[in-house]
């Protein structure tokens, strides 16, 4: 897991926040986290992450369906996300838990921003993806 890019002031925050997410294996060793942040009052996936031994176990899907939920008692209306158009699991993993590519005229402008930012920093190929939040 690389919480190494993720400045320690960041985490802090979103644990203050209850926006960082953990995932443990049966030892109690970390897995996988997930990290969100609110940009304009929105909620963005700013970072997900599961240990490459405990891929394709369902832990992301987990760890997304558990971010959906405390939105969804929070009155959050949708959950952002960027990333890699041409990594071929990207996309599709996101799809299936519900997720949608938007059109560059349907990107908040914050997502325009932060693709530009990823795009500025090297980052090629981002789309930006948004998943509804029923309310109950």
């Amino acid at each position: 897991m690389r919480s190494d890019s993720v400045p320690e002031s960041v985490l802090l925050e979103a644990v203050r926040q209850g926006l960082l997410w953990v995932a443990l294996a049966g030892d109690g060793r970390p897995v996988g986290h997930a990290l969100v942040q609110l940009v304009e009052d929105v909620a963005l996936l700013a970072q997900i992450d599961v240990h490459p031994e405990h891929m394709r176990k369902g832990i992301g899907s987990a760890l997304i369906l558990h971010i959906v939920e405390h939105l969804r008692l929070r009155k959050k209306a949708a959950l952002y996300l960027t990333t890699f158009r041409h990594i071929p699991w990207n996309e599709p993993f996101y799809a299936k838990l519900g997720f949608a590519a938007l059109d560059k005229d349907k990107e908040p402008a914050f997502l325009n921003n932060i693709l530009e930012e990823e795009k500025l920093s090297g980052l090629q190929n981002r789309i930006a993806m948004q998943l509804m939040i029923q309310q109950r």
